[in-house]
Order: structure tokens, then C-alpha cells, then sequence
């Protein structure tokens, strides 16, 4: 028995079906006087759980807000994300940082809200425009020679002028949120102190007054106060509530307290003395103080709220206004408040308000004008300027009224204004003239112009061009200093965003993408093949891993995107070069022109010279360069004002003139006999100033040392790898202060006891390339020096070693020895390894395609981390990078951030040379690949190794007279398909309309429909096998304009003569859409048209399928999947159902307890599980062996679209097996991870838990939800006991709030752990155990269950734990 009832989920009232065992279960645990004790209704409890995890954060951003919500001195822009709907929910808070030279670096995120975020406002000091250049705060610190602390620390200096760290602070701004769960919220951010500085977030949270209603909860409309006196919060009708705010004067003496900040005295909201007797007598004469705020009714829709600014002169007013709708009209209704005065005096002018007339009623936008107490209603066509002087006396004409102004490239009308946003200007400027631009839904932007002459009057109205993408309420205007641009950023809406430059009479400039991935309709992960490679090799197959592909965007900015985790380098110029280069080093030019880059090929050197704004490069010979480049390159680096070059036949020191003409003269010169001896390895110390080669002579090799200068100081360590007589070794000499290299490890690579996994499949490992990275915050000791040896293996391998400083003689390294930590693998060929001199705790990391960077952590167990390095241009969003061979910073001051790092990086891929910065925030990259139209659907073909995209485009038709199935103004939706090269540029290979065979009741040709579905068929009949690609469409009756149809259409497509060959082969026609279809056998189809299965084969002797078997079910069929013997069918009211074929007719097996509004499934090859999806946000797995039986329940922020395996782990990333995680295997026999997408663009990883591990995970879930620092806005677990119940509907396991326990630290976990539980009444405890010895030791057991060898240290085996189960998978 199931029924449908209300549930309150995220703060609202949402419809569930649900049985009635579930309620009763749900009521047990719900009980103050009884442990839960869940009785399972199919006897045996499930023994399996899921772990979700965000992988990728969806991108839509409903507003961006510049603001200085960290530090006076950082130009903060705040990117606002909710989405509440019946598909999906996304809320979170992220800051970006705006640099100098236009572009947005990433600084922190805050997602544990644990409801939708409805509004989002600044209040505080307002912004004014940036004096100088954010990099001259960063150069002033560096000439000044301080070192800033993880780029993120501000410094200050005393009057004695010494500087020091400046301690936590309250910043100029703070945010205010309002939240679904009826919470109003005020925040900001702050660095903590120390050598591992990070972002916090300080916030305070109070209660919104309760609604009657939904529509009169509060929250859906925020307004601040100009001078942010006062704070108005509305709901979307009848009513809304006003608050006085303190200056920020008050808050920071209540919050900044002997350097710290007290979360205590942090309430924005003026508090009031309630002096009641009775109340007081209460709580003991205890002083009583309550918000100060005042509740107001009004009778209709808000649609608009905003603070008007009062006269210049006029410091006590507060003016608000409110555009209401009720009864098919607009009326504006006035507040007046004397902030000297008690909330009370609030009064409101007219009972009625005033009414608008029939041009501006319900306006789009409401902008107050700063420079009088006026105000812009902006609607479809108008813009009209309203004085609240004419207001107050009733009068309804606007005193000017203009029309939108059009762009003259798109004369098409009825474009809608979306947004709008005041620039900063210096305060004289703003005084007499208030500048605004306004944004339209298509990315045209107006800008308008308002001066103190006539401040009633447009008097500029232009448009300032179109951003080219669409707008909607994320747009704003952006601070780069004075004297500078304007710079506008937009969001997008179902494209990608922007930051454009404006400048008066031009076009918008282009600076960079705002990644918008939204909406995916659909994605595959795709096997790619590159080149002609078989991948026979076994121990390589670890190394492969699939591409994402999505459809995402709408209309001119429909795209399939790639998605891609990593570091983003993004490429300011590149020029064409000779290929073939090995090496390149860059160095300063000292004639302060550029930089001076040199190359090394096999044969040859070669010298190039790039100007400082990199627009010109030019190639130097020897005579005019003065270095010698007829020899390949070795080594080569600087000091001072020289440089070392060291190639196969000599040693070079040059010193660098200040000319251009002439920019280096040889100083010193060493060479070898070239018919007897030759260098073939060379490295250069800058630190001592070494040159250490090694010569070889008669097959033998000698090491030699050369100082170019003297300088004191501690041994330099000397590392050599070399490979003789099968034996690959790794030897350190140490060279001494009078040049002596003394021999002091000698390490053999065969030897190390490494897991049989990696280097032993090499037959014989030799080592490729060497570096060295150094932790530079670690101090060294005894036991550790903060040093870690990195070896890059020719078979792909990394290999890690520690390196250890036993003690110090004389100031030098007396004995070092090495210590195996691990390796890692990172592709199939050789590994070169880069030193970044610009940061000795990282280095790069080539390796066949892959660029990857490396970085030291903190972690004993993994001590470095490795992420892909992804370019991007800007004018080329479909850009896909080739195989690298070369990499190197660039050595220039000018290319210096912001927080005092080099991030200028120079490389080689083929015959360019590329110029990039690159940003070290690991994120989403996308790749989008336009398609000019909207897709819905995308298949990776393996035979043809293309993409086939399937594209619709809804076109307009004239009705047809006499027929009432075309009726005037009814639209046709025409599909196609587009062929296109994973990775191309953009190229359309094949473009195809889809023709629709069926015929209607006039006898004329029905529309294409859209497609619901693309398959990759492979037939086999009689050791012959024949490719086929199955394209199913349907045309839905939407508004009785057209007759409900479906085929599916049977196409082969293939490689001829240059071209694609396509042809139509068999067409099967139905009288419902075809939602989806499936392969069943060799040459057999499973498909769904309305509410019917059909079984079908075809006869490929007689070249026609055969008569179609059918099974009706109760409703229509949305995914169908097939794991023979069994057929699997989602359904759109009535979950998931599954039949057989026993060769004459589909059977019914097992069905849902529980109808659900069926989305999707996925079978799992080698589990009898099926994972289901439904519009609900459930996703249920379901055992089917001799009967179906729900396993578990997760229940989702958002519905879950699409469920694909997929093999994305970067090889550096490998699984951990663990005997309580099931491991999935895919049909080709790689392990597959399970990855799910909501429409919003959220990429959610399931991973399937035996009983063990999710009891373990489910008890640190239990305890994380009652922390109120792990879940500070929903920390509602003690309702429930932390131990967990072994139900259905309690088998999953929140990744993300796990993901926050493990970035607090193991100190946050032994917290939790040692609390000492609060007993209930009567002394007994029903959500907790009685003691935090006995939670401890229920804690230890859980841990060994899962994981051996952590019994002394349960604690550090759960956080391992943690970091295995919760690695993301891109």
C-alpha cells in the first residue's frame, strides 16, 4: 500500500509516494523515548550503501557581486548560486578574486548552507574606485622584501615603519543572504594567521518571521539602504519586514576583540532593550534585548524593492519603495523613516499607493538614481525617469520617457531587460552625474547617463554593445582602478559568460570565459582513439582513461562540451616555430626590452627574442647574440647579470650588456676534445653557482664540477641516473665547497621494493629524467629534510624518494641517504620532469599528451599530488592542446601576479611556441565545440571515432488551411545530425537533416520530431558484422497542433574516399513517440513507444525487420536498458519494471514497491544492482536475484538525468581497493566509476559500499550532522542516534559533508569523538551512547572492520579512509 503525502525538504513542502511500512518506520525513529530499531520488512537488512560525491559543481549563478568582503584592499567578486526546482538545487557562495589585468582568479567557496539561497545583498562602506593597480600593492611588498604568506596576507607598517602580519579583521562590506529554510544570514571572509593561511568564513545567523503561506515566506526579495542603515526583506506577496542595521563602526568594536574575532558580537540587526517586568522576572532580571524590526502588510504581488537615495544633504531619511500588482495593476508605495527615531515612526504615504499607468505596468527593473530622490522603470520597450516628489503628490506621468535603443547588427524587437549595473566612479564625478548600464536578455548592453543639470532627463542613452551571450540576472560592473575601462562580467544564461572591456564608440573586448556548461541534456563518456594505437600493451590499459562530452547551451550557443579537471593555462600569444625542440630556458633582458628565450634541438641551439608586451619575436644569430648556438644545448641558467650555457662540447658563461644590439659577452669558456671526449648530461646550480657535467670518454663517464664564483655556504647535493649492462641506477654525490664529489648513494632501480604493479612490468626500468622539490615551510632535522627526489621512469612511471640529512660536519652534508616512498603512475612513456623555478615545492610534469603539475602536501601517506595542466584560448573556445615537449617559466617582472608569483609559463607543443599564465586553482576546464543549435543528444561512435550530435531547431510554420492539426502559429520541430571529430577545431565533418517517414491524416509529411535517443548498433549475422546507427524520434502533442508519432530511424554511416557516406537503410514507424531503444542479441531491438515494450528483429537476409512483439505497461516508457535475459523499462509514473524474452513474448519478472516518476536507471554489468533515478531526487538501488528488493535510497539535491560508467581516473589517481567497496567492471573489462548528471550541470560520483564501510561512514555522517562546524545551517542529526540503522533509506552516505570533516582535519574527528554526551530526561540518552569512551569504542570497531593496522590509531586509519573513499575521480 503506497499513498502520496507532503514532506518538508530543504524548507519546503514537497509531494512523495511513499508505503506505508516506510512511514510507520520513519515514525519509530522519530520517537524522544525508544532507540530506532528498524524491523526489515523482506527480512535480511540491505547489505549495501552508496557514497555520493559532488565531482563537478554546477556552474549557474544567479547574481555576481563586487565586493570587499576579505580586506579593504581586495577587490572581491562574489559569484551568488541557487537553483530550486523540481530537477535540481545548487547553493553556494564562491570568491574570485579580480586582478589587474582583467582576469578572475579563484579564492574560496562555502556550499554547506543546507538550504536554497533565495536572495543575496552587500551592505557596509560603499565601493570606491581602486587608486592604484592591485599589483602595485604586491610590488610594494616585494620591494619592501617581505614574503608574502600564501599570496593571501595583508601587511600593514607601524609609524616606525616595520612591518607586520595584520590580524583578523572586519572588511569594509559583509554579505546577506536570505535561505529557503526561512533564515536570514550575514557573512564575510577572512585569512587566518600562519604558515598554512586559508579563507574562513565568519557568519551570523537569525530566524525570518514564519509565512502563512509559501508565497509569504520571507526572503525573495532583499533591499539595503544606500548608507546601510536599514535592511528590507520581502516575501513574494503581502508582506515584508524592516531592519535597522548598525554602522560598521559598531560591528567592528563588538566582533574585533585582542585580535581575534568573537562570533558572539557579531549581529548586524540593531538589537532593543525589552524592559517587561514579567519577562524579566523570567530569566532572573536579566536584560532582555530583541531585534529591532518591524512587520509590514501589503495587499498584492511584490515585484520590486529598492531604497531610493535621499537628497545629498539629507543624512537622516530613509526612503523605501515598493512596486506591488493586485487587481491587473501596478501601484508604487512609499516608506518614510527618520533613523534618529524608533522603527514605529516608519510611516507610508497614501493608503492606495500610486498607481502606474498601462506602459510601465509590471516594469522589469527598478533603478534608483543616485544624485536625487528619483528612480528608472525600466520595461519591454521603455525607460521611464520618475521623481519621488511627483509620487508623493500623486501625479503618474514620468517626467521622461525613452525607448530602448536597438542594436543596429539585430534590428529583431521584443528582447527583454534583465539586469542592470552602476560603475564605479570617483566621488566627484559620481556627485553630479550617475552613470548605469542595462543588460537584455540577448546580451545587447545600454548604457545610460543621468547628470545633476537636469536629473530628471537621459541625457546619454546608447547602446554599448552586445557581450555575445546571453543575460540574465548575473551581471554586474567590475573595479579595475582608475583610469581604466569599464569591465562588465554576465554569467550566462544556457551560454558561456564573459568579462568585456567597454569603451566608448567600440565594440565590447572579449577577456575571458565565464564557464557555463548548462543545461546537459545529455553525455557519454567516450574511449577516444588517438592515432593508430591498439593498446595491446596490459600494464599500459591503467592508463586509459574516457573523455566527457556534454550537450549543453541553447540555440546560437548550443555547444558539445568537454569537461575537463585541472589547473587552467591560459594562452596570451603563441607563434609559429621549427619543430623538434627538446629544452628551453628563458632569462631576463637586461635592456629591459623582454625576454630572451633559448632553445635546444637535437643538432642545434637557437636564440629568440620576445618584446615585453609580446607582440613581436625574433630569432638571433650568434654574430648578434654572442652565444654559441651550432651545438645542442645541455643546460643552461642565470645569475646576476650572467648567464651559463653548457652544451655537448663546451661551457659558457656569458655577462649580458644592456643593449639590444649586442645583449651578452662571452666571459669565460671551457671546452672538451671533441674527437675524444663530449658532455652528454650538465646541470647548473644557481644557489652555489656550480656547473656540474658529466663527460664521457671511451665509454666510460667521469663527473666534473666547475664553480663560476665563490660563494660560502653549505655542500650542494649532485644527483645522477644512468642505465649500463641491464642495470638502471640512481647515484648522489655530494660536491663539497673546494669542488670534491664524493660518492655517497648508489641506488639500484631493480632493487626497490616497490608493488608488483608499477615498475616491475617494465622489463628494465631506466630512469628518464630527475628533480628535485623542496618543501620550503619545513625546517630541516635529523629524521626529515623537507627534500624529495622525483625520478620519471621511460615506461610512465614516477618514482618518489625521501631524502634524509643524517647529520651536519663542518656546515656540510655528512651522510644522506634515500628511502623509497612510492610511485605513481602517469602515462605510458617516458616521464620528463621540469623544476618550476618560480616555486621549489612544485615542478612539471610531462608525459606522452599529458602536461600535469606537481605539487608537495602534507599528507604522510600520498606526500605529492598531481593535477592535468589544461590550455585554453580565449579566441578559440574549442582549442585543443597537442602533445608538450618543452616547458619552462618565463623570467620577467612584468608577468608577475598579484600575490608576488611568477605565473608566466612558456612551452612547446609541436611547431608553436606558447605564452600562457597559468592558474594554480585546480577547477573545471571546458572545451566547447559549437554546433551553432540546440543539442539534445550525443553519441561517441567507436566505429567511426566521431561524435554524433543530435540537433533540433523549432521553426515556425503558416497554418494550413482546412486542417485543423496545423493550427495559425503552431511551430515544427526540425532535427538533424552533425558529425564531428572529438578533437577538431569546430569542423562539421557531415551535416544531415533527419526526414520523418511518417505521413499524416492530410497525407503530407509530419515534422522530424526531436530525437530522443542516438545507439551505436553492431549486427552480426553469419561471421559477418555490419555498423549501424539508430537514431529514435517523436513528435508530442503539446497543444493539439500535431498528431503524436515516433520511428526510429536505422542509418549507416562510414569512412569513403575522404568523406562520410551516409544512408538511410530501414525506417520503423510508430504511433508514439520512441522514447528510447536498446540492443537485444545480435540482431535484435528493444524499444519503448508510449506505454508499449516491442521486441523486434531484423532478418538481414531479407533485409526488413519482422513483425513487432509488444507488452503494454500502466505508463509511458522513458529509458528502456537491456542485460539479457532481462529487459529494463523506467517509467514515467511507475518506476522500474523489468520483463524477459523467452523467444516468443516479453514476460513481466519484477516491478518498484513504489510507483515513482521514473528519469532513468543503470544496469551494472557484473551486479545484479540497477540503480534508478525519478524526478523526485531519489536514486534507488535495487537487487534483482530471485526477487527485486530496494537496497537503498539516496536522496539527492537534484534529479539525477543521466547514470553512465565511465573510466576517468587519471592513471596518477589510481583505485584503491578496498574488500568493503565493490569494485565495477565495465563490458571491456576496466574498471568503471559510476557518474551521474543533473540538467543543471552537476557531475555527482556513486560509489557502492559493503555493509562494513558504510556503517563506518554513516557513523562519521552521524557525527559531522550534529557539528556545528562541519553543518552549521543544518546540524539537525541528534534527532536520530549517531549509530547508524540498517534501513533503506539510511544506506547513504553524504560525500560532501564528509568532504568537509576531512578538510577540518583528524583534530575536528577526535573532537567529536571525545565530547562527552548530553543525557536526555530522566538522565537517559537516546541519540547518543553513554559515554565518549563507549562512542569511542564502538568508533575503533567500526575502523578495523574496514581498515587493518590502525588499532592503536583509529582516528588516523578513519581520515585514510576518508581520503580513499572521497578522491575525486577526474
Amino acid at each position: 500500500m503506497s499513498f502520496e503525502t507532503r514532506v518538508l525538504v530543504d524548507g519546503a513542502w514537497v509531494t512523495r509516494t511513499v508505503d506505508l511500512q516506510t512511514v510507520l518506520d520513519l515514525d519509530r525513529e522519530a520517537s524522544p523515548r525508544t532507540r530506532p530499531q528498524l524491523p526489515m520488512p523482506n527480512g535480511d537488512p540491505p547489505n549495501m550503501g552508496v557514497l555520493t560525491k559532488t565531482l563537478v559543481r554546477s556552474p549557474v549563478v544567479l547574481w555576481i557581486i563586487p565586493a570587499r568582503i576579505r580586506h579593504e584592499d581586495k577587490n572581491d567578486v562574489l559569484f551568488i548560486g541557487l537553483m530550486h526546482a523540481e530537477l535540481y538545487q545548487e547553493k553556494f557562495v564562491q570568491i574570485r578574486e579580480l586582478h589587474f589585468d582583467g582576469h578572475l582568479r579563484d579564492i574560496a567557496i562555502k556550499t554547506d548552507f543546507g538550504s536554497s539561497i533565495r536572495h543575496a545583498q552587500v551592505f557596509g562602506t560603499p565601493r570606491k574606485p581602486t587608486t592604484r593597480g592591485l599589483d602595485a600593492v604586491i610590488k610594494k611588498e616585494l620591494e619592501a622584501g617581505l614574503e608574502a604568506v600564501n599570496g593571501s596576507q595583508s601587511w600593514t607598517r607601524d609609524k616606525h615603519g616595520k612591518a607586520g602580519l595584520e590580524l583578523p579583521m572586519v572588511p569594509p562590506q559583509i554579505l546577506v543572504l536570505t535561505l529557503e529554510s526561512a533564515d536570514i544570514v550575514f557573512l564575510f571572509a577572512y585569512h587566518t594567521i600562519g604558515p598554512n593561511s586559508r579563507v574562513e568564513f565568519f557568519t551570523c545567523q537569525r530566524s525570518l518571521p514564519g509565512g502563512r503561506s509559501f508565497l509569504e515566506k520571507l526572503g525573495e526579495i532583499i533591499a539595503v539602504d544606500p548608507k546601510s542603515r536599514a535592511l528590507a526583506v520581502a516575501a513574494c506577496e503581502n508582506t515584508f519586514t524592516l531592519y535597522s542595521l548598525q554602522s560598521m563602526a559598531e560591528i567592528r568594536s563588538k566582533v574585533e576583540r585582542n585580535g581575534e574575532l568573537d562570533a558572539r558580537g557579531f549581529n548586524p540587526i540593531k538589537e532593543v532593550s525589552w524592559c517587561h517586568s514579567e519577562a524579566r522576572s523570567l530569566v532572573q532580571n536579566t536584560e532582555l534585548f530583541v531585534l529591532q524590526e518591524r512587520h509590514f502588510l501589503v495587499e498584492g504581488i511584490i515585484l520590486k524593492m529598492e531604497f531610493l537615495y535621499p537628497a545629498p544633504d539629507d543624512e537622516q531619511q530613509v526612503i523605501l519603495l515598493l512596486c506591488v500588482h493586485r487587481d491587473q495593476r501596478t501601484r508604487l508605495l512609499v516608506y518614510e523613516w527618520d533613523v534618529s527615531h524608533p522603527l514605529h515612526t516608519v510611516k507610508r504615504h497614501g493608503n492606495h499607493g500610486l498607481r502606474l499607468s498601462d506602459r510601465d505596468r509590471m516594469p522589469l527593473l527598478l533603478i534608483p538614481l543616485t544624485i536625487s530622490p528619483a528612480f528608472l522603470l525600466v520595461s519591454e520597450c521603455t525607460i521611464a525617469v520618475y521623481k519621488l516628489e511627483d509620487v508623493l503628490e500623486g501625479g503618474s506621468k514620468p517626467r521622461f520617457r525613452g525607448e530602448f535603443p536597438k542594436d543596429p547588427k539585430d534590428p529583431v524587437a521584443g528582447r527583454l531587460p534583465t539586469a542592470w549595473a552602476r560603475p564605479v566612479r570617483t566621488e566627484r564625478y559620481a556627485s553630479k552625474h550617475d552613470d548605469i548600464f542595462i543588460s537584455r536578455e540577448d546580451g545587447l548592453v545600454l548604457f545610460a547617463e543621468i547628470n545633476s543639470d537636469d536629473p530628471f532627463h537621459l541625457h546619454a542613452s546608447m547602446c554599448a554593445g552586445p557581450l555575445g551571450c546571453n543575460i540574465d540576472t548575473a551581471f554586474a560592473s567590475l573595479d579595475l582602478g582608475m583610469n581604466r575601462d569599464d569591465l562588465l562580467i554576465a554569467g550566462g544564461d544556457m551560454s558561456v559568460g564573459g568579462l568585456y572591456l567597454v569603451r566608448p564608440r567600440q565594440d565590447p573586448e572579449f577577456v575571458e570565459s565565464v564557464s557555463n556548461w548548462t543545461p546537459i541534456a545529455d553525455f557519454v563518456a567516450a574511449d577516444v582513439r588517438t592515432g593508430n594505437s591498439k593498446r595491446e600493451i596490459v600494464h599500459k590499459s591503467n592508463s586509459r582513461r574516457d573523455r566527457i562530452f556534454a550537450c549543453t547551451g541553447r540555440g546560437a550557443h548550443g555547444c558539445v562540451t568537454e569537461l575537463q579537471f585541472g589547473m587552467e593555462a591560459r594562452i596570451g600569444t603563441f607563434s609559429e616555430y621549427l619543430p623538434g625542440i627538446n629544452q628551453i630556458w628563458s632569462f631576463p633582458d637586461l635592456a629591459g626590452s623582454g625576454t630572451l628565450f633559448l632553445f635546444s634541438f637535437p643538432l642545434r641551439s637557437s636564440l629568440l627574442h620576445m618584446s615585453a608586451d609580446w607582440s613581436d619575436i625574433q630569432e638571433m644569430d650568434e654574430d648578434t647574440s654572442g652565444m654559441h648556438l651550432e651545438c645542442r644545448t645541455l643546460a643552461a641558467g642565470a645569475f646576476g647579470d650572467h648567464i651559463v650555457q653548457i652544451t655537448e662540447r663546451s661551457v659558457f658563461v656569458y655577462q649580458q650588456q644592456r643593449s639590444l644590439t649586442s645583449p651578452t659577452v662571452m666571459c669565460f669558456t671551457s671546452h672538451v676534445d671533441p674527437t675524444e671526449e663530449k658532455f652528454v648530461s650538465a646541470a647548473f646550480e644557481e644557489s652555489t653557482y656550480s656547473i656540474i657535467t658529466a663527460v664521457e670518454r671511451d665509454g666510460e663517464y667521469q663527473l666534473q664540477a666547475t664553480r663560476v664564483v665563490t660563494r660560502d655556504g653549505r655542500g650542494t647535493l649532485c644527483v645522477f641516473v644512468g642505465a649500463r649492462e641491464r642495470r638502471s641506477s640512481l647515484q648522489i654525490f655530494r660536491l663539497d665547497l673546494d669542488l670534491g664529489l664524493k660518492h655517497i648513494v648508489d641506488q639500484d632501480f631493480s632493487s626497490l621494493p616497490i608493488t608488483a604493479n608499477s615498475i616491475m612490468a617494465d622489463e628494465f626500468p631506466i630512469c628518464h629524467s630527475v628533480a628535485v622539490v623542496e618543501d620550503t615551510n619545513h625546517r630541516p632535522t635529523p629524521q626529515s629534510s623537507g627534500l624529495i627526489l622525483l625520478c620519471g621512469l621511460r615506461g610512465g612511471m614516477l618514482v618518489i624518494f625521501d631524502i634524509t640529512l643524517d647529520h651536519f660536519v663542518h656546515d656540510l652534508y655528512s651522510d644522506v641517504s634515500i628511502k623509497p616512498r612510492g610511485e605513481i603512475r602517469i602515462g605510458e612513456t617516458s616521464v620528463t620532469i621540469v623544476s618550476d623555478i618560480a616555486k621549489p615545492s612544485s615542478a612539471f610534469i610531462i608525459c606522452g599528451p599529458d602536461l600535469c603539475r606537481l605539487e608537495l602536501n602534507e599528507s604522510k601517506s600520498t606526500p605529492v599530488s598531481v593535477s592535468n595542466v589544461w590550455f585554453t584560448d580565449r579566441n578559440e573556445p574549442c582549442y585543443k592542446q597537442s602533445p608538450i615537449t618543452a616547458i619552462t617559466r618565463m623570467h620577467q617582472q612584468l608577468q608577475i601576479g598579484d600575490d608576488g608569483q611568477d605565473r608566466s609559463v612558456v612551452c612547446v607543443s609541436g611547431n608553436k611556441l606558447i605564452i600562457s599564465k597559468l592558474d594554480e586553482t585546480l577547477g573545471t576546464i571546458t572545451r566547447h565545440i559549437s554546433v551553432d543549435d540546440t543539442p539534445r543528444r550525443v553519441l561517441y561512435s567507436k566505429f567511426l571515432n566521431l561524435l554524433v550530435v543530435a540537433i533540433s531547431e523549432t521553426k515556425s510554420r503558416p497554418a494550413a488551411q482546412g486542417h485543423s492539426y496545423r493550427p495559425e502559429g503552431s511551430n515544427e520541430i526540425m532535427s538533424s545530425l552533425k558529425f564531428i571529430h572529438p578533437d577538431s577545431s569546430g569542423q562539421i565533418l557531415l551535416h544531415r537533416p533527419l526526414q520523418n517517414n511518417n505521413i499524416s491524416e492530410s497525407g503530407e509529411r509530419n515534422s522530424s520530431g526531436r530525437i530522443f535517443g542516438l545507439m551505436d548498433w553492431e549486427v552480426t549475422h553469419q561471421d559477418k558484422t555490419y555498423h549501424y546507427i539508430l537514431v529514435n524520434t517523436g513528435t508530442l502533442n503539446t497543444h493539439n497542433s500535431l498528431r503524436e508519432c515516433g520511428n526510429i530511424s536505422i542509418l549507416t554511416v562510414k569512412h569513403k574516399n575522404g568523406e562520410l557516406e551516409y544512408r538511410q537503410r530501414h525506417v520503423i514507424n510508430r504511433d508514439k513517440p520512441v522514447f528510447s531503444v536498446a540492443a537485444y542479441g545480435s540482431c535484435s531491438l528493444v524499444f519503448g513507444s508510449g506505454t508499449r515494450v516491442c521486441y523486434q528483429k531484423l532478418l538481414v537476409e531479407e533485409k526488413r525487420f519482422g513483425a513487432p512483439v509488444e507488452h503494454n505497461l500502466r505508463s509511458s516508457i522513458v529509458h528502456i536498458s537491456v542485460k539479457e535475459p532481462f529487459i529494463y523499462a523506467s517509467t514515467a509514473s511507475d518506476s522500474l519494471s523489468i520483463l524477459s524474452w523467452d523467444g516468443t513474448k516479453l514476460v513481466p519478472q519484477f516491478s518498484d514497491e513504489v510507483a515513482r516518476s521514473g528519469l532513468y536507471h543503470l544496469t551494472l554489468p557484473t551486479e545484479n544492482v540497477t540503480l534508478a533515478t525519478d524526478k523526485e531526487g531519489t536514486v534507488t538501488g535495487r537487487r534483482h536475484e530471485a526477487a527485486a528488493v530496494s537496497i537503498f535510497e539516496a536522496e539527492m539535491p537534484g534529479s539525477i538525468v543521466r547514470l553512465k560508467l565511465a573510466s576517468v581516473r587519471p592513471p596518477w589517481w589510481p583505485r584503491v581497493e578496498y574488500p568493503a567497496v565493490y569494485t565495477v567492471m565495465g563490458e571491456s573489462g576496466r574498471k568503471m566509476d559510476i557518474i551521474g548528471t543533473t540538467i543543471d550541470g552537476s557531475l555527482i560520483q556513486f560509489t557502492l559500499l559493503h555493509s562494513a564501510a558504510w556503517r563506518l561512514l554513516r557513523f562519521i555522517q552521524n557525527l559531522c550532522m550534529r557539528n556545528a562546524n562541519i553543518c552549521p545551517f543544518d546540524n539537525d542529526g541528534a534527532r536520530s542516534h549517531i549509530e547508524p540503522q540498517q534501513h533503506k533509506r539510511f544506506m547513504h552516505v553524504d560525500g560532501d559533508i564528509l568532504m568537509r570533516l576531512f578538510e577540518a582535519g583528524r583534530e575536528e574527528l577526535d573532537r567529536m569523538l571525545m565530547i562527552e554526551p548530553k543525557a536526555d530526561l530522566d538522565g537517559v540518552n537516546f541519540t547518543d551512547f553513554d559515554s565518549a569512551a563507549a562512542r569511542v569504542d564502538r568508533f575503533r570497531e567500526l575502523v578495523f572492520l574496514v581498515l587493518k593496522g590502525f588499532e592503536n590509531d583509529p582516528v588516523g586509519g578513519a581520515m585514510e579512509c576518508l581520503k580513499d573513499f572521497l578522491q575525486p575521480i577526474l
